[in-house]
C-alpha cells in the first residue's frame, strides 16, 4: 500500500483540526454565544488557498485510493482462482 494516502489523511486532518481551533479562538475573542449556541462564521480563508473544495478533493482522492487498493487485490485473487479452475475443467 502506498504511503501517499496516509500522508494526505494526516495533513488534511491536521488542517481541519487547525480550522476548528482557529474558529474556537475567533468565538472566544468575539464573546458571541447565544443561549449555549456559539455563533460560528465559516470562511474560505481558513482553508488552503482559500478553497475548501481542494480539501474535499483530497479527502475524495484518498478514499478512492484506499477503496481501489482494497478492491484490487481480492478481485485479482478471485479472477486468478476462477481462471485456474476454468483451465483445469477444460483439461479434464
Amino acid at each position: 500500500m502506498s504511503i501517499m494516502p496516509v500522508v494526505i489523511i494526516l495533513s488534511v486532518g491536521t488542517k481541519l483540526q487547525g480550522i476548528i481551533c482557529r474558529m474556537a479562538i475567533d468565538i472566544t475573542e468575539r464573546h458571541a454565544v447565544i443561549q449555549g449556541i456559539p455563533l460560528v462564521q465559516v470562511s474560505d480563508s481558513y482553508f488552503w488557498f482559500a478553497k475548501p473544495t481542494f480539501v474535499l478533493f483530497l479527502i475524495h482522492f484518498t478514499l478512492f485510493q484506499v477503496r481501489l487498493s482494497s478492491i484490487a487485490l481480492p478481485s485479482f485473487a478471485m479472477c486468478s482462482v476462477c481462471q485456474s479452475v476454468s483451465l483445469k475443467s477444460q483439461l479434464n
